[in-house]
């Protein structure tokens, strides 16, 4: 029974590593794609800010004019033009932010700037594999600590109790 014990932690070990190491390529996947939306925003926040100029305006006065308008339609285009000029920023900090953090940083930075949006059509989209860098590596030395980990939790928690000697005497 012995090996079998031996065989399980094994599996645990390989299975953490496995899944762990799918962590760098989920965050460059996600990556691609917030950089896919950050490009996309700054073609339309080019495009809006030639317009204004062709009306004299810097960006901020043409957005201003839309929004002290008593018309609701223009007021509301006013408001998505900010939105986007607002959503724009946030994405492109967000991105340059997960593009400078470090090895041991970017899941962090990577948590603390997320977008749920961006996550959700990255987890849909998602294409595992082996990541062949010093990232990926790390990503799996940590996740084959946490099988290991997770399998002498689970065998302390659900291991055989040794029957306890009856400490009474009989007479």
């Amino acid at each position: 029974m012995k090996w079998l014990g031996e065989l399980v932690d094994r599996v645990f070990v390989v299975v953490g590593a496995l899944v762990f190491c799918q962590g760098p390529l989920f965050i460059q996947q996600y990556t691609q794609r917030l950089a896919g939306h950050v490009d996309e925003l700054q073609l339309q926040i080019d495009a809006m800010h030639k317009v204004a100029k062709k009306s004299g305006k810097s960006f901020a006065q043409y957005v201003q004019k839309f929004l002290s308008s008593t018309d609701v339609d223009f007021a509301s285009q006013g408001e998505l033009m900010q939105g986007m000029q607002t959503r724009f920023t946030q994405l492109s900090d967000s991105l340059v932010s997960l593009q400078q953090a470090n090895l041991f940083t970017k899941p962090f930075v990577f948590l603390k700037h997320l977008n749920f949006d961006i996550f959700s059509s990255t987890m849909w989209s998602f294409q595992p594999g082996l990541l062949l860098t010093a990232e990926g590596l790390l990503y799996a030395l940590v996740g084959m600590l946490f099988g290991y980990s997770a399998f002498r939790f689970l065998k302390l928690l659900f291991g055989r109790r040794k029957p306890q000697a009856n400490l009474t005497s009989s007479t």
